[in-house]
């Protein structure tokens, strides 16, 4: 068999859904030297997976694009389709993002990680939002195989969309190993410190695209409440790209709190394990999520994680973190400082249940399949 997999959505700024892809991608074509590769990425190959392209089985095909979102638009609906029905593999692979909006063809597997878009259309501009709805509908009618990332996901797009369970297959995310082998000593955690501005003293840590969704006004508001009621003498890191509405979040706090909240930009991949081991407790408020894969890097790394009771959050950590109430400012300050330990055995064992082999080889065995 041939399958394409759709790597355009890689960059070097990536998040949860650009890793998913990456992992994914990198584990078939570790797994699976039966079945050909076309794999497809724009301006040029992913450096994690130069060595993975050399194989006899995989080819390569780079679309040029520009770096601006309407050119990447343009680029995913006009020569995706292009390129795919030209190659005319067994097999079409969106890890990332659903396939372009215009493509029909048999054998399609896309890839939900959310219903965001329709769960909280707010949550994102307005454009945004009506082009995720309709890429998602698109996909629901056109594609013959759809995996999630979560079995919360799954439930939902067999609610919302109606699609009959036996063509949804269930990938779930996990976490590289670096992030629960590598190791800390004085110096690395120094440079680390110069590099972002981080505080020489502990700290509460959150990593995340830095928008409306992941509830981060909630985590400074709550944040904010203990520093000027003197219960934290802990710092508030906020790791991440910035995002929409970004402009809005530090507005109308107290010069004293601002003081302690530090801003550190995107953080390099290579960086982010030292940074987890770094934090004295890792904070993921979301709203909404597909399944969060900052919590789970956090947990492996051995960081006690505090996440909102989300339903993902209960599927995806278990008992290995501690929840707060979905929104409550309240609850949320007092579990920043009445926070449970959990025992790192509880931890080790909740990051064990996920693999990134055993996600890839969902993918493969579709393709086997027939």
């Amino acid at each position: 068999m041939r399958a394409l997999i759709d790597l355009t959505a890689l960059s070097f700024n990536f998040s949860g859904i650009e890793r998913y892809a990456l992992n994914i991608a990198k584990n078939i074509l570790e797994l699976d030297t039966q079945n050909q590769y076309d794999l497809v990425f724009s301006n040029e190959i992913f450096p994690e997976l130069v060595e993975l392209t050399r194989r006899d089985n995989v080819r390569v095909h780079i679309l040029k694009c520009g770096k601006k979102k309407l050119s990447k638009l343009i680029l995913f609906q006009i020569k995706l389709v292009y390129l795919i029905n030209k190659i005319n593999p067994d097999y079409a692979i969106f890890p990332a993002f659903a396939a372009p909006i215009f493509l029909k063809r048999k054998n399609m597997i896309d890839t939900f990680h959310d219903l965001g878009y329709f769960d909280c259309p707010t949550m994102w501009k307005w454009y945004v939002t009506l082009y995720g709805k309709c890429k998602l509908k698109a996909s629901s009618r056109h594609s013959d195989f759809f995996v999630a990332v979560s079995d919360y996901t799954k439930m939902r797009m067999i609610e919302f969309f109606g699609i009959s369970q036996e063509k949804i297959f269930v990938a779930k995310n996990a976490v590289d190993e670096r992030f629960n082998t590598i190791g800390l000593n004085e110096k690395e955690v120094e440079l680390l410190k110069v590099k972002y501005n981080l505080p020489q003293s502990e700290f509460y840590m959150c990593l995340a695209t830095l928008e409306p969704r992941k509830n981060l006004r909630l985590l400074i508001d709550a944040y904010a409440d203990l520093i000027l009621e003197g219960r934290t003498d802990k710092k508030l890191v906020l790791a991440g790209r910035r995002g929409w509405k970004i402009n809005d979040l530090l507005n109308n706090l107290d010069e004293n709190v601002k003081n302690n909240i530090v801003l550190t930009g995107f953080i390099d991949d290579k960086d982010l394990p030292k940074l987890y081991k770094s934090a004295s407790v890792f904070i993921f408020p979301s709203l909404y999520e597909g399944f969060g894969i900052p919590a789970l890097e956090a947990l492996a790394c051995g960081t006690q994680t505090i996440v909102s009771n989300i339903p993902i959050f209960k599927e995806a950590f278990g008992d290995a973190v501690t929840y707060f109430l979905n929104n409550d400012k309240d609850d949320l300050k007092n579990k920043m400082i009445t926070y449970k330990d959990v025992d790192s055995s509880v931890i080790k064992k909740q990051v064990e249940k996920y693999d990134w082999g055993k996600s890839a080889k969902v993918y493969i065995d579709i393709i086997n399949s027939r």
